[in-house]
């Protein structure tokens, strides 16, 4: 008789047919002189050593298949449990020796192209440098920072992957199919999240089944909502907050020699247009604990050449107005709002002191067209007629509306020959329109903004309360400011490690994020110090001490509307172990 072939007893034939019909018509578990292609998978398995102390014993064919049960009675419990465990052998959680590690299942996975694709890429990202060690080389693990066990939605995240070297992956996390320390957490508190709901989504669809989804009523509506919010006359809907920027700027109509004051710290949007429209970027440094850019710098920067000043409202805490407001007054400006909706100086809306403005609904930020979109204000006609036609190809602007019709009326002249307006360009442009889905979504989305607004400002005031009331944490962080009769919309909450700490930025930003907590460095720092602006024309004021600075120890967490009291207490808890274990 072949080896591990077995023989079954008369009484064990009876037993198992009785359990056959409590479990259902199965084939038996070995098939006379051959084992079933599903039998000789399971042996060749266990031959690999893939089945642990506590399964099934296969003893590899030497005493017989089930071996030590060889000639044995076996009850209909024995035969129950034996088939339930035949069931889950290889189904992951449901598995009743699943310790979190890799199971067949999750080795497909890690076989698929999706995976390598995402190895690929977190490799990449992190300059094929073990991100604890810093060794460098071919020998790296792409790693899960939360196993994809447990979060499979995070299983190909970039910002859930880390680039490890053996060494560090063995001693910390799974490896091997075995938990050596596994390490994972609770929450997970991104940095931000967007709040939607059946509303936008009947929105959504109500313009699906309209038949028009190019800019329409929905657009019109979410414009003059915009409008009326901020107190200015015109508001356009545009892609993005960038393409806002960009059109406010170019419609000034700058001279090409002229110069572009702005800060040296915050996000490239604000400083790019500058760039892209041939002008010069004069870079001023910020006040280190409102993070916005010093009055102060900005009038050791006049020359005249100076044309313009483009300022944003960083992490939505306001500007010096007080101050800023009369150097305006004497300049073409392009306000950047587009962390700050909501926020304001003496009851008068951030988005309505600039000569244009603008505003950003990407996914991050406090309301969202479906993701993206953008909103470009302003109370010059002649303004908003110049990004009109910049935002639509360089088309000719008559009036809002006009364009909504779907007929040709050939009613004005194109170098003498009858041509139909829509037609018609003016100038060379852009196509930086949204589609009327988005505008949809933001119409939904506007009417929480007050309570998204509230929310926001209540979490980062829970920060401020548990870090600075009583000052013990002052020691380790510089706490942020915001001015008098100044209303903040906040974005983040924004901790800046003072000199000399005994720890890092990046310490502590990886200790938060190890934790659950996601964490950003403050946008682009001093932007000047970025690789896209060292072969480009630009010029500093003074050293940009502060710039530095926040470049180099400030760090921002989540304030949105979806981090809850317990989320809070969390985050509090974790800088607190971190400060024992290192401060």
């Amino acid at each position: 008789m072949p080896t591990g072939v077995y023989v079954r007893t008369v009484e064990l034939r009876k037993i198992m047919s009785e359990a056959q019909k409590r479990v259902g018509n199965r084939p038996p578990l070995v098939l006379g002189r051959h084992h079933s292609e599903e039998t000789k998978r399971k042996i060749a398995l266990n031959n690999k050593g893939l089945f642990k102390k506590g399964q099934i014993p296969w003893n590899k064919g030497k005493k017989g298949f089930l071996g030590h049960w060889k000639g044995k009675k076996m009850s209909v419990e024995s035969c129950e449990k034996m088939r339930k465990a035949d069931r889950t052998l290889t189904s992951g959680k449901n598995h009743y020796n699943w310790k979190g590690g890799i199971t067949l299942e999750y080795r497909k996975m890690r076989n698929s192209i999706e995976y390598k694709l995402w190895r690929d890429a977190v490799l990449i990202r992190d300059n094929y440098t073990c991100i604890w060690c810093g060794q460098k080389g071919s020998r790296l693990v792409a790693d899960h920072i939360k196993p994809f066990a447990f979060f499979s939605e995070l299983r190909f995240a970039l910002d859930n992957g880390r680039t490890l070297c053996e060494k560090c992956h063995k001693q910390t996390e799974t490896f091997g199919g075995k938990i050596r320390k596994t390490k994972y957490y609770p929450r997970d508190i991104l940095i931000s999240k967007s709040i939607y709901g059946l509303p936008e989504k009947e929105a959504v669809l109500r313009v699906l089944d309209s038949g028009w989804l190019g800019i329409g009523k929905e657009s019109a509506t979410f414009e003059h909502s915009m409008a009326e919010y901020v107190g200015v006359k015109h508001a356009m809907f545009v892609n993005s907050g960038s393409s806002a920027l960009l059109l406010g700027l170019k419609a000034l109509n700058l001279s090409p020699s002229a110069e572009v004051i702005t800060c040296a710290a915050g996000f490239p949007s604000t400083l790019s247009p500058i760039l892209h429209c041939g002008f010069t970027p004069i870079l001023v440094d910020c006040e280190l604990d409102t993070y916005n850019i010093d009055p102060k710098e900005v009038e050791k920067a006049i020359t005249p050449k100076t044309e313009a000043i483009v300022f944003a409202h960083a992490a939505g805490n306001p500007c010096d107005m007080e101050a800023l407001t009369p150097i305006l007054s004497k300049y073409p400006s392009v306000e950047d709002a587009c962390d700050s909706i909501g926020a304001s100086y003496r009851g008068k809306m951030l988005g309505s002191f600039g000569t244009v403005s603008a505003f950003s609904f990407f996914a991050s930020h406090h309301i969202t067209a479906a993701g993206g979109g953008g909103m470009a204000l302003t109370n010059d006609e002649r303004i908003m007629t110049n990004m009109f036609s910049l935002r639509d190809w360089g088309k000719r602007y008559i009036q809002p509306g006009y364009y909504q019709r779907n007929f040709s009326a050939y009613d004005t002249d194109v170098d003498g020959i009858p041509y139909d307006i829509s037609y018609s360009y003016d100038t060379v442009g852009y196509n930086m329109k949204l589609i009327e889905l988005g505008a949809a979504f933001a119409n939904e989305q506007f009417k929480r903004l007050p309570l998204f607004i509230e929310k926001r400002n209540k979490n980062h005031a829970y920060f401020m309360n548990y870090f600075f009331k009583e000052k013990k944490y002052e020691k380790y962080f510089i706490p942020p400011r915001v001015y008098p009769d100044h209303i903040p919309s906040q974005f983040f909450f924004v901790f800046i490690l003072r000199d000399g700490v005994s720890f890092t930025r990046k310490q502590l930003g990886m200790y938060l994020e190890e934790h659950g907590v996601h964490t950003r460095p403050f946008f682009a720092g001093n932007i000047s110090r970025q690789p896209a602006l060292k072969n480009l024309p630009f010029r500093k004021i003074g050293t940009l001490k502060n710039s530095n600075k926040l470049m180099e120890d400030a760090l921002m967490i989540g304030v949105h509307p979806a981090i809850s009291e317990e989320d809070l207490q969390y985050v509090t808890d974790t800088v607190d172990k971190f400060l024992e274990e290192n401060g």
